[in-house]
């Protein structure tokens, strides 16, 4: 399992990756590159909010954050496969699994802890 705090560094690499690997994967339009970049700013946005540790005053509780990780996850591997550039749709598919991964992987329990409740 990945505590919170690994999460966390997860979910740093994941904002930046957003925002830099759609140019090295491809020659992406302007659009798309503006689709990632949101797309890394809501994850870095909502990465800010999240409690990865229960002495955080944050409002976002990490069962929350999983499910968020989760359906960004989902939703990346759904659109890949509408995108006719290989290299971006597998790069969009490795993504998407790994989101879901570190979703479903997470112990958002660490040392006891609810950060959910409370």
């Amino acid at each position: 399992m990945i505590p919170p705090e690994k999460h966390a560094m997860l979910d740093a690499a994941s904002a930046a990756a957003l925002a830099l690997l759609p140019p090295l994967l491809t020659r992406t339009r302007p659009h798309v590159r503006r689709r990632f970049l949101a797309a890394g700013a809501f994850v870095a946005g909502y990465s800010l909010l999240t409690r990865y540790r229960p002495d955080q005053d944050r409002p976002i509780g990490m069962t929350t954050h999983r499910a968020i990780d989760a359906a960004q996850g989902a939703a990346f591997c759904i659109a890949a496969m509408r995108v006719g550039d290989r290299r971006l749709r597998q790069g969009m598919l490795g993504y998407g699994f790994f989101s879901v991964a570190a979703a479903a992987l997470t112990d958002d329990n660490a040392r006891g802890a609810d950060f959910d409740k409370g």
